[in-house]
């Protein structure tokens, strides 16, 4: 089976996940926090714009680039790129300080935040894209305002406003995949959020292929998203390959029939472990480089 058609169906390329947070240098990941059981995070303007202090703060502190955001009353999201091996060090010294500044300021004990934050690692241009519409879309969806840019806490005006803002946010990267020209590329974007917002997305907590689907829906929507000069930046980088070099990688080894020297073999794992950060099952695994359950596991142990 076509690496190709996997995305075609709906596989993901991306993956959400609590526990085995991934890592790595120039990751970009979608961070999911919230606060315990139906407590708040927010009660004024002045705690939404103490958590942007602290997300700019642990932005620079910990070479992190912010592409959006979205606050909402008991709950976050994030999507950054961390240019450190620092994830975990960075989360916890965000969530932790914004806890501190809230319980004092509220005389208040005890656990603000839902235990670990999620992390949904973007391994596509698609899935990227997917993960900044749905993030504009939260408050929409939530039913708080009609229009994405009614809400004040995200950066939807970064992305569609007509100005060009000065800030610690990277939102023109995330255009550029769009067009080189950032007036077009808002356009576009404007776009596509229009026609995503009548796109039924569900809560990606409770329906982890969430984004996933949008992912695929926006390629079927919108085939040229990626054209143009752009067409060649690389979302990830420093061990992680794009769709496209994963795709040649599976057709190489799948007309191997037997694997024996040790580079070929080094290129399965490289291959076996591509399609696990992906979210890629065992039997999809399988599917894709048609070779046995055993066949994997011993792979991997090597």
């Amino acid at each position: 089976m076509e690496f190709s058609d996997l995305i075609k169906r709906g596989v993901r390329q991306g993956y959400l996940r609590s526990r085995r947070k991934s890592s790595q240098l120039g990751l970009i990941s979608h961070i999911i926090q919230r606060a315990v059981g139906r407590e708040p995070l927010f009660l004024e303007d002045a705690d939404y714009l103490y958590m942007l202090k602290v997300i700019r703060d642990v932005a620079g502190e910990y070479d992190l680039t912010v592409f959006s955001f979205c606050l909402m009353s008991n709950h976050l999201h994030l999507l950054l790129r961390q240019n450190r091996n620092n994830l975990s060090c960075a989360m916890q010294s965000l969530f932790g300080r914004y806890a501190v500044y809230f319980n004092d300021k509220y005389h208040r004990k005890g656990h603000l935040f839902c235990g670990a934050y999620r992390q949904s690692a973007c391994y596509g241009k698609y899935y990227f894209l997917a993960a900044s519409i749905y993030i504009h879309l939260n408050p929409v969806r939530a039913g708080l305002v009609r229009q994405a840019g009614d809400y004040r806490w995200t950066t939807w005006n970064l992305y569609c406003g007509d100005r060009a803002v000065n800030s610690f946010v990277d939102w023109a990267y995330p255009l550029r995949l769009l067009d080189e020209d950032i007036v077009a590329a808002k356009s576009k974007y404007r776009r596509l959020m229009d026609q995503a917002q009548w796109h039924k997305t569900e809560e990606v907590l409770e329906r982890p292929k969430t984004i996933s689907r949008l992912s695929v829906w926006l390629r079927q929507q919108f085939p040229k998203t990626s054209a143009g000069a752009s067409s060649q930046e690389r979302l990830l980088q420093n061990g992680y390959i794009d769709d496209t070099e994963l795709d040649n990688l599976l057709d190489r080894l799948r007309s191997k029939k037997r694997l024996t020297k040790p580079t070929d073999i080094q290129a399965r794992r490289f291959a076996i472990q591509q399609l696990q950060a992906r979210g890629f099952s065992i039997r999809e695994i399988m599917d894709c480089l048609e070779i046995t359950r055993p066949t994997i596991y011993n792979t991997l142990a090597r």
